[in-house]
């Protein structure tokens, strides 16, 4: 092994030979991808726990018949500590998965519409160096979100805004019908703040933020996923965030299109269909554009 202070490379894997990500170019797809797969593999690890145990007590059967000291199987403490540690990995990131597969949407988005796009509402916001740095094409989109971060609503919300003119949160003018949706938004990000920054320990600073959203935690323990199915409850509620935020996308989108292509009297390429269906998803949405065939 070389020494970390010794390295000037770090070392990558494809897609293909990692096999965690599906290949696919749809970020939604991606992450349905990625919460199965945590699923998956806290399964796995039960089912492990369970043949252990299984395969222990046989073994028992036939040492104890033949006069042999049986064997100790694993002990419950240990399989409780690993079993919180797996969890909040997994919980960690999924969380950061919501936040990639945002800045992965808006991204593809953007590079879809930009021809489209009023460029005096990104005026700033590029890192001119990056361009100077570059040595490959960039994409539009990759510029403009890649280093934004998005771990609240508003920011979400300023980005769509500029690209497609809709917001679907509004935090402080929150409907009675997305407010526990925000709300829950807010709370599922304090948590990865809580698991990232201070390894899941619930500090004073973490307390009062939980509280200001209306969500009740003990200061001074660890926030635990195991516990009363939270990380279940949270997967579940960002899988299906996920998917309205790309519903919201693709009606919006389309919506933001129409207006700009019949007020100037243009149209879009039939052929182009195929990229905003292989990135969005299919829609009956896109049937109200001006295509030309």
């Amino acid at each position: 092994m070389i020494r970390f202070l010794d390295r000037k490379r770090i070392p990558t894997s494809r897609h293909t030979d990692v096999s965690y990500y599906p290949s696919s170019k749809n970020p939604l797809t991606v992450y349905q991808g990625q919460l199965s797969n945590a699923r998956n593999f806290l399964l796995w690890l039960d089912k492990t726990q369970e043949a252990l145990r299984s395969t222990i007590s046989d073994l028992n059967v036939y040492l104890e018949a033949n006069n042999v000291t049986s064997r100790r199987g694993p002990k419950g403490a240990t399989s409780g500590k690993y079993k919180w540690y797996s969890q909040q990995l997994t919980l960690l990131e999924s969380i950061n998965g919501f936040e990639s597969f945002v800045k992965q949407s808006l991204i593809v988005l953007t590079d879809l519409i930009a021809q489209f796009l009023k460029h005096t509402r990104f005026n700033g916001t590029v890192d001119v160096s990056r361009l100077i740095e570059s040595s490959t094409p960039v994409s539009v989109g990759k510029l403009l979100w890649e280093d934004q971060l998005f771990h609240h609503p508003d920011s979400i919300d300023d980005a769509t805004n500029k690209l497609i003119g809709a917001k679907l949160y509004t935090i402080n003018r929150m409907t009675e019908e997305n407010y526990p949706r925000g709300r829950a938004l807010l709370c599922a990000f304090q948590i990865r703040h809580t698991l990232s920054h201070n390894c899941g320990y619930v500090t004073q600073s973490d307390m009062m933020k939980f509280r200001h959203i209306r969500f009740q935690v003990d200061q001074d323990q660890l926030i635990d996923p195991s516990k009363d199915q939270l990380g279940e409850a949270v997967l579940q509620f960002l899988e299906r965030e996920a998917e309205l935020f790309n519903a919201f996308l693709i009606l919006e989108t389309a919506n933001s299109l129409n207006r700009i292509l019949r007020s100037n009297g243009e149209s879009i390429p039939w052929s182009k269909r195929r990229d905003f269906e292989i990135l969005l998803g299919r829609s009956s949405n896109w049937d109200n554009l001006p295509w030309a065939q």
